[in-house]
């Protein structure tokens, strides 16, 4: 076997091809180990559920000259565990393999031909189970997948065929989207959540919530131009309706009142919506959740909606600047006034602690988690804070579908 050269080891011709030029991937370089530096049919190298430094040889009686020679490699990567700990090299496991590396990356060379079946997502060296894997989207292409193999000369006793769809690419909730959902930016004169979509019925006017301090002006319906995303996407819709102010019981003396901040928007004919469904990011959090829409799970389903929730009970939002928060009710039906103009007062409005919020995030669904994909909504963000000296102290404040609705009228949010 060669010695190991730190300053950058050429891999074999076989597995580099004359003149090409790329950084050499983790495969090739396994290979490049069991062709020319490991002696024992270099199987591959994992780390096992214990974080224990593994390796496969074909030869497990070169046991001690096969680590003896992976020890300088793999001390120039700096191996650590998770808290900084560094891997401990002289105590590698060993286990009988039956294939060298060498020879599983050159079958993975030949197995480029099985994407000519169009039912095959992916082909991988499974270096923890020294061997290759097929994957397709329907079990049914596993016959055409043997044949394939057959023809190759691969023997079907050395690869799995699994069922594994195509990984999604991710989005963000400020980028663009169609269908329109809820929880993704919008704006019209600044960066805002679309709320749930609403009708009347069945064949009435598409519409969706926003928050109304999102419009060019609080409570009066000026046909504003919204666009998703905010800064660079296409208009998809015009407001369409927003409450005024009133005055007079409850409304405090020298007050106006009114019972959401929200405000409904028309989308235009030709764009598409996705009734009953707001996004749904990778995980929650406090004062900051995930932004990212979870590829394998993009939607929460609207089910039903609320009246007015309990103390203490617990609640979720979707913004696209905080992402996915959560917390637990800790005011209900508070009276407030409107910061940018205390003389208007948003009436039996309710506060969730430990859920973050951030400019940005106004409109955005609040809603209570059923199970699954499942969510009754509880109404629409439009105040809060993430940042604080206390994570509990970060919060939200929203208008209940009740006050939306005695606002806008009855609405319909899901089929």
């Amino acid at each position: 076997m060669a010695s190991i050269d730190l300053r950058g080891v050429g891999a074999p011709a076989s597995v580099l091809s004359s003149g090409q030029r790329h950084l050499r991937t983790l495969d090739e370089e396994f290979a490049w180990l069991a062709a020319e530096v490991v002696p024992g049919g270099f199987g591959g190298l994992f780390f096992d559920e214990n974080q224990n430094l593994t390796i496969y040889l074909t030869d497990t009686s070169q046991r001690g000259a096969a680590v003896a020679a992976l020890i300088p490699y793999l001390t120039a990567r700096d191996l650590r565990l998770r808290g900084g700990r560094r891997v401990d090299l002289n105590n590698m496991r060993v286990l009988s393999g039956r294939y060298d590396f060498f020879q599983l990356n050159q079958w993975k060379d030949q197995l480029s031909a099985v994407f000519e079946i169009p039912a095959v997502t992916a082909v991988d060296v499974l270096e923890q189970e020294n061997r290759l894997e097929v994957a397709v989207d329907d079990l049914a292409a596993r016959p055409g997948v043997e044949r394939k193999l057959a023809e190759l000369g691969i023997p079907l006793e050395a690869v799995t065929v699994v069922r594994e769809s195509l990984p999604p690419p991710t989005k963000f909730l400020f980028e663009e989207q169609r269908p329109l959902q809820g929880g993704w930016m919008a704006g019209t004169n600044q960066r805002c959540t679309l709320g749930p979509l609403a009708d009347s019925g069945p064949g009435t006017t598409r519409r969706v919530l926003v928050a109304s301090h999102c419009t060019y002006q609080l409570g009066l319906k000026t046909f504003d131009l919204f666009f998703q995303p905010y800064g660079g996407g296409f208009a998809f819709g015009e407001e369409d309706e927003d409450a005024g102010f009133w005055w007079g019981y409850p409304c405090p003396s020298g007050k106006y009142c009114r019972s959401s901040d929200a405000a409904l928007v028309r989308i235009f004919d030709g764009v598409l919506w996705d009734f009953g469904y707001i996004a749904r990011t990778r995980f929650p959090g406090t004062a900051e959740g995930s932004y990212e829409v979870d590829p394998y799970n993009p939607t929460f389903r609207i089910t039903s909606w609320m009246g007015q929730p309990f103390w203490n009970q617990t609640l979720d939002k979707i913004g696209q600047r905080t992402g996915w928060t959560w917390g637990q009710v800790d005011k209900t039906c508070v009276n407030y006034p409107y910061a940018y103009d205390v003389t208007k007062v948003f009436l039996c409005q309710f506060r969730v602690i430990g859920g973050g919020a951030a400019a940005g995030d106004s409109g955005a669904p609040v809603f209570a988690v059923l199970g699954g994909d499942s969510i009754r909504l509880a109404g629409i963000l439009w105040a809060g804070k993430s940042t604080a000296a206390q994570a509990d102290s970060t919060y939200f404040v929203f208008s209940p579908m009740t006050g939306i609705e005695d606002d806008l009228g009855a609405l319909r949010y899901h089929p």
